[in-house]
């Protein structure tokens, strides 16, 4: 990718934080641009290879791309009092509504792999 993602951290819940990696286009089109939410699997973070390789595409694609890292996941434990689960939709839900806020975006689509899939399903529901 071209540009160095940014480090955020996201309020979540229950004063716990996840970290998220994020990557932009220009700030003309930023908000026109469909941005994608990574969400890793079980044991993976948001350096996990297949988040990197996603994240390329989309960017070459002329997306902006966030990727989280689940709550103790991608060396993040001292963010959080409690473990990642599968039921921490909400935690999905605080990423892309403080993203939809900082930079008023207009649409946001969830990828998630194997556990984070879990996520953004239940999330969808």
């Amino acid at each position: 990718m071209a540009a160095e993602a940014e480090a955020v951290l996201v309020d979540a819940a229950d004063g716990s934080r996840v970290l998220c990696h994020s990557n932009w286009q220009p700030e003309a089109v930023r908000q026109s641009r469909l941005t994608v939410v990574l969400v890793h699997g079980l044991e993976g973070s948001s350096d996990s290879g297949y988040m990197r390789g996603v994240a390329a595409r989309a960017w070459d694609a002329g997306w902006n791309v966030v990727r989280m890292n689940m709550r103790n996941c991608g060396e993040t434990e001292g963010l959080t009092p409690t473990l990642y689960h599968s039921g921490l939709s909400g935690d999905v839900r605080a990423v892309v509504e403080h993203f939809t806020r900082r930079w008023g975006l207009g649409r946001v689509a969830l990828v998630g792999y194997s556990m984070g899939g879990n996520l953004a399903l239940k999330l969808g529901g």
